[in-house]
This record gives C-alpha cells, sequence and structure tokens, in this order.
C-alpha cells in the first residue's frame, strides 16, 4: 500500500492542492495525475462518472505518485 502523503501533510498542519474530477476521461485523469497535485478527487455523485469510468481514472492515477 502506498503511504498517504496528503493525510500526512494535513497532520502536519501544511496545505495541499488538488483538483476535483467530474469528466469521465481516463486521458484527462491521467493528464491531471501528472501535473503535480497532491490529490484527485474523482466524483461520483454529481456528475456523470459511473463505475467503469472509475475504474479507469483510478488505474490512470495509480500510475503516479498523486
Amino acid at each position: 500500500m502506498r503511504p498517504n502523503t496528503t493525510l500526512r501533510a494535513w497532520r502536519a498542519g501544511k496545505s495541499t492542492i488538488g483538483a476535483w474530477l467530474s469528466i469521465p476521461s481516463a486521458h484527462a485523469t491521467e493528464s491531471l495525475s501528472h501535473a503535480g497535485f497532491d490529490w484527485l478527487c474523482v466524483d461520483m455523485q454529481h456528475g456523470i462518472i459511473d463505475y467503469a469510468d472509475a475504474v479507469d481514472m483510478m488505474r490512470a492515477i495509480s500510475t503516479t505518485d498523486t
């Protein structure tokens, strides 16, 4: 399991920068994953991302340290 660097930063009182993903695109997700954000949130509640999209998006995120 990868360390949760965002949680570690928050516990140390540091700020983090992230992005909210509401477009069901693994390609866009991969691009944002390589942009240097501390975290990415895949929003399945307020958009049109379904389970299959989310799996592909999580796979894209897992290729980086985001």
